[in-house]
C-alpha cells in the first residue's frame, strides 16, 4: 500500500509539473513544418503565434546582412533584432508577402537577438544572414 501511495504521488508530480511547463510555453506552431541550421530560419505553418529567437555573436563593427523571404496569408509577422541589451536596433512588420535585405552594423560587442514573431499568423517565412 505505501509503495502504491509513492507511485502515486510521483505520477501527480510528474503530470502537474508537464502541465505546468506546457502552460508556460509562449509559442504555437500548427501545421509546421520547419528547418533550421546555423545561419537560417526556414518555417511553413497554418498557425503561428509567438516567437522564434536565434542568438548572433557579434563584436563591435561587425555587419549583420539578414535576407527574408516572407508569406503571411493572415495575421503578422515581425523581424526583430535586439542587442545585447535587450534592446530592439531593427526591427520590419509584415502583414502580406515580402522578400528584402537588411543591413545592420554591431555598436558593441555582445549577443544579440534575431527574433521571428508571429501574431495569428499563416503561411511561411525564409531568413538567412551573414556576418561581414
Amino acid at each position: 500500500m505505501k509503495h502504491t501511495k509513492n507511485l502515486f504521488f510521483i505520477l501527480s508530480i510528474i503530470i502537474i509539473a508537464s502541465v505546468l511547463s506546457a502552460c508556460s510555453s509562449s509559442t504555437t506552431k500548427v501545421g509546421c513544418v520547419c528547418m533550421n541550421s546555423s545561419n537560417e530560419l526556414d518555417c511553413q505553418y497554418k498557425l503561428f503565434d509567438g516567437r522564434e529567437i536565434k542568438n548572433i555573436d557579434m563584436d563591435a563593427g561587425e555587419v549583420l546582412q539578414v535576407h527574408y523571404e516572407v508569406e503571411v496569408e493572415s495575421g503578422r509577422l515581425s523581424l526583430i533584432l535586439q542587442d545585447a541589451a535587450g534592446e530592439v536596433v531593427l526591427e520590419r512588420a509584415m502583414l502580406s508577402t515580402s522578400d528584402d535585405d537588411l543591413t545592420y552594423t554591431a555598436t558593441e560587442d555582445g549577443r544579440y537577438r534575431l527574433v521571428i514573431e508571429g501574431l495569428d499568423t499563416k503561411g511561411s517565412y525564409l531568413v538567412n544572414w551573414s556576418l561581414e
